[in-house]
């Protein structure tokens, strides 16, 4: 319970007034809870777009609302990691300049670029769901599951770093019993749809990290959000086709 407060804590804005003792090991154990967290996520975006429905209909003020109500609650941190990703990989530079480049807080150009690209591809997905909800709250879970795969498959890319415990300290057990409820929900929340989806997003991510680990020997916590946030419009695509 203590790691799955931690996730919270840490991943969203939603107000847990607790102070709890942390050691280096809890957040990489602790990405087993991540689905858990974007299942809260989902609950909040799911409010939200049923409110827009209510208010507005279907179309582009709802789908605009839901994904401020997304930027909000997870406080823009892995579009952040989505940004400095690739201003990192698509500037075509040495492993060594890459990860300076994806460290450096400034924003470039080519993470502005992937900034408006997914954000056009969250609104338009999300304006062509046709009240589909079930798939609002299970986006962001398996967005979270494919960073626990990721995870857990992958080696940390620096000798240090924030992302590192996450890393790490997971490994495929944290992936196996993120899955044991991952999969569960998929179905329930998606059926065969579902569980397509959950594929789609462990074969996304494998492709991803191997492409990445081969130019950098590793991976960072900005690949980890790079993965959540390429992961759920995937999930969004595929829903809607």
């Amino acid at each position: 319970m203590k790691r799955l407060i931690l996730m919270i804590q840490l991943m969203t804005r939603i107000p847990i007034p607790m102070t709890i003792q942390v050691e280096e090991e809890d957040l990489g154990k602790g990405n087993v809870y991540f689905p858990l967290v974007g299942l809260l996520i989902g609950v909040l975006l799911t409010i939200v777009y049923q409110g827009g429905r209510w208010l507005y209909g279907d179309g582009l003020l709802t789908s605009v609302l839901v994904v401020c109500a997304y930027s909000w609650v997870s406080g823009g941190l892995h579009l952040d990691g989505l940004s400095d990703t690739f201003d990192g990989l698509w500037s075509n530079r040495s492993r060594e300049r890459i990860l300076e480049i994806m460290k450096d807080s400034r924003l470039g150009v080519f993470g502005g670029l992937s900034l408006i690209l997914i954000i056009l591809l969250q609104v338009s997905t999300i304006s062509n769901l046709a009240g589909q909800w079930r798939w609002l709250l299970l986006t962001p879970i398996l967005g979270r599951y494919g960073c626990v795969f990721a995870a857990s498959i992958a080696e940390y890319a620096r000798s240090e770093g924030m992302g590192k415990s996450y890393v790490e300290y997971c490994g495929r057990k944290e992936w196996f019993f993120a899955s044991l409820y991952t999969c569960p929900l998929a179905f329930l929340l998606g059926g065969l749809g579902g569980l397509i989806s959950l594929l789609l997003v462990l074969a996304f991510t494998y492709i991803f990290i191997t492409m990445v680990q081969v130019k950098l020997k590793g991976i960072t916590g900005d690949i980890l959000g790079a993965v959540i946030e390429l992961s759920q419009v995937i999930v969004l695509l595929y829903c809607i086709t």
